[in-house]
């Protein structure tokens, strides 16, 4: 046994820095880059002085053998290119006791399914990283009963998407698959504008072999960033799924934004415009025949609406708020 060099002692302390850095807290937050394919953002907590590594480089080499010397190295250069992938992107910081973010105007319902070994772990993220975003979350729980109530499952959901998005409103619906952790795929389904999932692979980075907390916050902000953006070919809307004595209920309620008092226009089914690979392109708004107004929340998410004029809402009609 030989005694610990600055060195080892150095290596000892940036390993569990970099598999720690989950815990760090800070108020500072950057934005990431949802466009790059097949690499994800690696948003968590730099290091302040990676040059200490480098330096130690022509140290105490006589207190170890070669063997040693190089696995000491090859260590080094993997933590020094960790940290330069961070500090090339950026840092970011989340703290469990921050408060929600105010996010005003209606939210995207968004489904999300997870199946990797790190699904715990993600569930819990996706539901803190929700609340920076103009998003109505179903996390994975909810969103496997959507899809066995409907009769389908992830691999056909495209089957039940007429009913998904009746009740209880899915807009987009997102698969996260791996088989190993640091390397999953996501699935992005539109499940009202449809056409083929546009599919994203990409790779998490690993400290001590584990991937950090900070890269599972920044692959939620990647899957919630490019969600909204897709759901953005066409403008929010809600659908009438019950008649009901008073009015008619619809998909969205208060988590959604709506408030009483909020007119919907009822319009006829919109068009999709699709590019030349049949991703759609654009959306064209159907005729305007009615005017609902919300007078009652009813429960989480789901809305009492009364015809106010014109024609009242039918299965395939869309409610658009009124500004």
């Amino acid at each position: 046994m030989f005694a610990m060099t600055p060195r080892l002692f150095l290596l000892s302390c940036a390993g569990l820095l970099l598999a720690g850095c989950s815990t760090l807290s800070d108020e500072g937050r950057t934005g990431h880059h949802p466009d790059r394919e097949g690499e994800m953002s690696e948003d968590y907590l730099p290091v302040d002085n990676p040059i200490l590594l480098s330096s130690l480089l022509d140290r105490d080499r006589e207190e170890t053998d070669e063997a040693t010397l190089k696995a000491q190295e090859d260590r080094i250069q993997e933590l020094e290119a960790a940290l330069a992938r961070l500090e090339a992107d950026g840092a970011s910081e989340r703290t469990p006791d921050r408060a929600a973010l105010a996010v005003d105007g209606q939210r995207t319902r968004i489904a999300v399914i997870t199946d990797t070994p790190l699904q715990e772990r993600l569930n819990r993220v996706f539901t803190g990283v929700s609340r920076d975003y103009p998003v109505r979350l179903l996390g994975d729980s909810a969103s496997r009963a959507a899809l066995n109530d409907a009769g389908c499952d992830i691999g056909n959901a495209a089957d039940c998407a007429n009913q998904l998005r009746q009740y209880p409103g899915v807009r987009m619906l997102v698969s996260i698959t791996g088989e190993g952790e640091n390397r999953v795929t996501v699935r992005y389904h539109d499940l009202e504008l449809g056409g083929e999932p546009r599919t994203r692979n990409l790779s998490l980075p690993e400290a001590d072999g584990r991937v950090p907390e900070r890269a599972l916050e920044s692959l939620a902000d990647e899957v919630l960033t490019l969600s909204l953006e897709y759901a953005r070919t066409a403008p929010w809307f809600a659908r009438a799924f019950s008649r009901e004595s008073e009015g008619w209920a619809i998909n969205a309620g208060e988590a959604s934004g709506l408030s009483a008092g909020d007119q919907l226009r009822v319009h006829r089914p919109g068009r999709v415009i699709r590019g030349p690979g049949g991703q759609a392109a654009g959306w064209v708004q159907g005729e305007a025949v009615g005017t609902v107004s919300v007078t009652t929340l009813a429960g989480d998410d789901v809305a009492i609406v009364t015809l106010e004029d014109g024609q009242a809402p039918g299965d395939q009609d869309i409610l658009i708020p009124m500004k």
